[in-house]
């Protein structure tokens, strides 16, 4: 089994997508404050909040020195699409990477999302359209919390 690449996989795949306050991918690789959160405090419905978004994507050797597309989305308990976050990338073959090796590249983004009430909502990934990982959070009201 090779274990540099996804398994039986010629197609680059999402490794992790993780929410946290604040993230920056740099010379690849990923920083991140408040990373892994699963509830956020909201304290007007009605004004955008800003989701801090880590994408790890594993890209095997055959799939290199192409172009592919990545898209993540927010979306609420109905499915109803509230963000996107949609883009393309190309990952090529430096001399230094062995024959066959796999490669990861990282997404660090921060985008508005307007949140219409407390509830549970849902982050999802794709490349080239096939899905990838779903991550959940809960919107909770500071109002609720005595705070705001």
């Amino acid at each position: 089994m090779d274990i540099s690449s996804p398994v039986n996989s010629a197609e680059p795949e999402i490794e992790f997508l993780i929410l946290a306050d604040q993230v920056e991918a740099v010379n690849g690789k990923l920083y991140m404050m408040g990373g892994g959160l699963e509830h956020i405090d909201v304290a007007d419905f009605q004004s955008p909040i800003f989701l801090g978004l880590a994408v790890g994507i594993s890209v095997p050797w055959q799939a290199t020195n192409r172009e592919h597309q990545v898209s993540v989305t927010v979306q609420n308990a109905d499915a109803v699409r509230l963000a996107a976050l949609d883009g393309q990338f190309n990952v090529g073959r430096p001399p230094s990477v062995e024959v066959g090796a796999s490669q990861r590249t990282i997404i660090a983004a921060k985008i508005p999302v307007t949140l219409a009430a407390e509830g549970t909502y849902v982050v999802m990934g794709t490349v080239n359209g096939r899905p990838g990982p779903r991550v959940t959070f809960r919107a909770i009201s500071l109002a609720h919390q005595g705070i705001g």
